[in-house]
């Protein structure tokens, strides 16, 4: 039998046309014959194709013409599915990256928050800073009053450095102990002496060149000594008379 390659219609053998469409049964010139024919097609099918692909490790071609890449041995290699997307290998992650990733100890930690500093603390409204320094604990550096030999209980502390003992005047201003209302009085010059210490040190009695002197009787003494010339350190229970005005030195 011959199949027309025109309308597969099945011609007997030596049939030179086609019963049906008269087309030419001979095969062309340079015409490679018909291949078999597979049961339930009709017409002839195409042998196929084979495609010897190099051996495994075989180095790639290198007769290709100048330009065009080598062809590279494909054995082994399953083609890609219609409309898979290539796989590209993961890239590889290192140095800081690697250890944030991975937990490693090894990477740098984050720096710790600073503190900021804090503020002093707002000093109380009405507060005052004093530049006296205190006195040694329990100490009341004072002078009390003496009458008729006896001490009184009018004190007059000592609350600052330096005090300036006399008598207010109009002229010459206050004082910082006014002694105007003591008992003879009228022998007390306006500015008379000056009580005062230097640091911690004693407290010192000076006459600031008053008209009838500053006298100190100790506390171990039986009588006051002459009028005071130069600056005089002080101690617990020393008497001092200001002209006629009488007063004991008390730290305690």
């Amino acid at each position: 039998m011959q199949t027309c390659q025109v309308c597969g219609k099945q011609n007997p053998a030596g049939v030179e046309y086609c019963e049906d469409c008269g087309a030419s049964l001979r095969p062309a010139s340079g015409q490679a014959p018909a291949g078999p024919q597979v049961a339930g097609t009709s017409g002839p099918v195409a042998p196929p194709v084979v495609t010897t692909a190099p051996p495994v490790g075989a180095a790639p071609r290198t007769d290709a013409a100048p330009g065009v890449a080598p062809e590279l041995p494909t054995a082994g290699v399953p083609p890609l599915a219609e409309g898979a997307a290539a796989v590209m290998p993961p890239t590889p992650v290192t140095g800081a990256a690697t250890g944030a990733a991975t937990g490693d100890a090894t990477a740098p930690a984050p720096p710790a928050p600073q503190t900021a500093p804090q503020p002093p603390a707002p000093q109380a409204a009405g507060a005052a800073v004093s530049d006296v320094p205190a006195s040694p604990a329990g100490l009341r550096p004072r002078l009390v009053a003496k009458r008729f030999g006896a001490l009184t209980g009018e004190e007059i502390p000592l609350l600052a450095q330096r005090l300036v003992v006399g008598r207010f005047d109009p002229e010459t201003g206050p004082v910082d102990v006014d002694l105007s209302g003591a008992p003879g009085s009228e022998h007390i010059s306006r500015q008379h002496a000056e009580l005062y210490r230097e640091g911690d040190g004693p407290w010192l009695v000076r006459d600031l060149g008053s008209t009838n002197g500053v006298f100190v009787k100790g506390g171990r003494e039986a009588s006051f000594g002459p009028r005071i010339t130069a600056p005089r350190p002080l101690s617990d229970g020393d008497e001092l008379a200001f002209g006629n005005a009488r007063f004991v030195f008390k730290t305690n």
